[in-house]
């Protein structure tokens, strides 16, 4: 063409290169053949809640009722975020303030926060953070108490998902501009924020009878996954094919095992002379258990084959492939949900506990404080404001997550001295890490102090008096 028509060729050659720039795209996006039976969607997250939740929580909830691994997962998020508990530190201007902080303690420390009397504050941080995992989140309803000298007029009730009344739902009519709305039993204002709950007196809500809560009075804990998410999914939503697959398959195998250990003999008759039918000749071949070093004399004409079950290899690195995806899917990691630790030296056990605790800060200071910790201390705050007349202005509290534990304490204790000599961390961070407070620490070490000195007693620890290799230090020296 290019002889006949140089023009021509040009622009077909033009027309060619857009044609193939038009064709690129994403390979993920393509629409091979390999790729056509990949249905997907387009919907947002609270249409997929809407239709999938009860089942997604149900099948969740079974799974740790039933599966030690779904058990196992759950519980190491619940005792790795909170173990004994996140602790409040409450300062006014910078400074202790030992009043609000002896009534917080009185409240948190006590099982009369509870409304049902069981749990301490920290008790509640723990289930909360069960809730949260295997049902996708949780309710906390505050609860008005009667007013006692010297105590907190509320207390605090969990209340499980199973019960705010999904049926209450005005999403799909025609709204009006700044129009409230209720979707899955949650009213929401015009911008999406929370404004009340539609909650059932029982878990079956036979009658239809539900009652609405102002939210003021409700803490909804979830994970925000998605913007605009009005309810929470479970976090063992996308392995819990992978976990009902993995429990099914070792069933299958603990059935071919059990089979496999019965060792089994079949005696053929090759002359026929049994004729099967029941009849005395039959009696003969009535089976009989073989006892260990004993040989049997055959009649004529019968031999006998032993069974021979099939041998399935590979079980092994399968379970353990599959628990490492589940271990991905759920955020711990996988030495943590199998206690297995055949497999790691110390320096991929570290980086696998590192990349667990960025898990559980994050679990701690996106979800726990902020939609628990912080609002439960504030309406603590507004009772001792009414209640004692207490001023509240420039009170701030600092929680303090449980210790993290070491590896190798003696390498990364050392680490921790030198970061704060070199001034990388202050003293306050490193004993918010060990899960201390450093106020109450120095006022310990004060008292120790005076207790040593009064009955002249020196201790290689104390660093007034001694030297980081533990001699004596020279008093006659200027430091």
């Amino acid at each position: 063409i290019s002889i006949i028509s140089p023009s021509f060729a040009l622009e077909r050659k033009k027309k060619q290169i857009q044609l193939e720039m038009l064709q690129r795209t994403y390979a993920g996006a393509s629409k091979s053949k390999r790729l056509k039976n990949w249905v997907t969607d387009n919907s947002s997250i609270n249409s997929d809640t809407h239709k999938a939740l009860d089942i997604l929580r149900a099948r969740s909830r079974d799974l740790v009722k039933n599966d030690g691994y779904s058990q196992r997962a759950i519980s190491a998020i619940q005792t790795n975020s909170v173990g004994t508990g996140i602790t409040a530190d409450i300062t006014r201007n910078g400074q202790p303030d030992e009043r609000i902080q002896d009534l917080w303690n009185k409240f948190a420390d006590s099982t009369k926060c509870d409304a049902e009397g069981n749990l301490n504050f920290y008790g509640i941080q723990s289930l909360i953070m069960r809730e949260i995992p295997e049902s996708g989140e949780c309710l906390i309803r505050k609860f008005p108490k009667k007013y006692s000298k010297n105590e907190i007029p509320f207390e605090l009730k969990i209340i499980e998902p199973e019960l705010i009344d999904s049926n209450k739902d005005t999403s799909c009519r025609i709204k009006e501009e700044n129009t409230e709305i209720i979707y899955q039993g949650i009213k929401f204002n015009n911008r999406g924020k929370r404004i009340g709950y539609f909650l059932n007196n029982n878990y079956e809500n036979i009658f239809n009878d539900s009652y609405y809560v102002d939210g003021k009075e409700i803490l909804h804990c979830f994970r925000v996954d998605r913007a605009s998410q009005a309810r929470g999914v479970p976090w063992l939503s996308p392995i819990l094919l992978d976990l009902k697959d993995l429990a099914d398959y070792q069933d299958a195998e603990l059935i071919r095992r059990k089979i496999s250990s019965c060792f089994t003999g079949f005696i053929h008759d090759i002359d026929g002379i049994n004729s099967g039918d029941g009849s005395d000749n039959d009696k003969d071949l009535q089976g009989e258990p073989m006892m260990p070093g004993t040989f049997e004399m055959l009649p004529p004409g019968k031999t006998i084959t032993l069974s021979r079950p099939p041998n399935v290899s590979g079980y092994e690195e399968y379970v353990r492939t599959v628990l490492k995806k589940i271990a991905v899917g759920v955020g711990v990691s996988y030495e943590v949900l199998t206690s297995d630790l055949s497999q790691v030296n110390f320096s991929s056990a570290r980086m696998g506990w590192l990349e667990f605790q960025r898990n559980l800060e994050s679990w701690r200071w996106n979800i726990l404080i902020p939609m628990f910790c912080n609002p439960v201390f504030n309406w603590f705050l507004e009772s001792i404001n009414l209640v004692y007349g207490i001023n509240i202005d420039n009170v701030k509290v600092d929680w303090t997550p449980p210790r993290r534990e070491m590896i190798d304490p003696l390498k990364e204790t050392k680490a921790d001295i030198l970061s704060v000599r070199g001034g990388i961390k202050s003293l306050d961070e490193i004993h918010r890490e060990y899960g201390s407070n450093l106020h109450n620490t120095l006022k310990k070490i004060s008292y120790i102090n005076k207790i040593l000195d009064k009955f002249g007693i020196t201790l290689d620890s104390d660093a007034r008096n001694t030297t980081p290799s533990g001699g004596l230090k020279n008093k006659n020296v200027k430091e």
